[in-house]
């Protein structure tokens, strides 16, 4: 019995596999810290992105990553959990129906 649903069986277990990683990398992308940085011999603080201290978090280009890390944690971390729910929540019926294994601690 298979997966009725227009997504394979292996689109669950690639999104299974790249959902911790891609989640990470997406959650990385708000994480600024303070860095002092001498600039003409004078001291300032500018705020970084610490995953690539090359990106201001105040600029312009960091805020667009910003707005498009926000779209990618409601696709990835909340997105495909809820897929997975969505498909189980589906399967609800045939699952309820299939008997149920006897494990060797039962026959004691």
């Amino acid at each position: 019995m298979g997966i009725s649903h227009p997504f394979p069986a292996q689109a669950l277990l690639v999104t299974y596999l790249v959902v911790p990683t891609v989640t990470t990398t997406v959650f990385r992308t708000f994480v600024c810290a303070p860095f002092d940085a001498e600039v003409g011999g004078e001291l300032r603080t500018d705020r970084l992105l610490v995953a690539d201290v090359t990106v201001d978090c105040g600029s312009a280009s960091y805020a667009a990553h910003r707005i498009f890390a926000l779209l990618m944690v409601a696709v990835w971390p909340v997105g495909v959990p809820l897929w997975y729910f969505v498909l189980l929540r589906d399967a609800r019926a045939r699952i309820d129906q299939r008997p149920v294994a006897v494990t060797i601690f039962e026959s004691f």
